[in-house]
């Protein structure tokens, strides 16, 4: 994604906050606490690596639900070579891993690739 630069500060803001409302947002131990636990609305969390083919064929299916739930559901991805350390102290061990959060907690937890109809109905049954 190409960067745009805009002078208006009202916009850029206007910007991200429809990128995090609409868009998958992109999450690190540093900025879990705050985008994903503390969340008012249930968080889909998807722990993926760069090198894992699964991971790599499921974003297009979370890019989706991020534009299905916006504004109800975040969508949100841990990047878990970046983050190692933080992705084996939530026990995260195969990749892809696919959590909920709600209300500052871990909710559900699917390991490997499912289909996009079995994401909605966790995300809907957290709502």
């Amino acid at each position: 994604m190409p960067w745009v630069f805009f002078d208006n500060m009202a916009t850029q803001r206007k910007i991200v906050y429809m990128i995090e409302k609409y868009g998958s947002i992109d999450v690190t131990a540093d900025d879990f606490q705050e985008k994903v636990a503390k969340s008012d609305i249930p968080v889909l969390v998807d722990w993926w690596a760069p090198w894992c083919g699964p991971c790599r064929m499921l974003a297009p299916t979370m890019d989706k639900l991020a534009e299905e739930f916006g504004g109800r559901a975040k969508i949100a991805k841990v990047n878990c070579d970046n983050e190692g350390n933080f992705a084996r102290g939530h026990a995260i061990h195969s990749l892809p891993t696919i959590t909920i959060w709600k209300s500052g907690e871990e909710k559900v937890r699917l390991i490997g690739m499912r289909t996009i109809a079995e994401y909605r109905r966790m995300i809907e049954e957290n709502l």
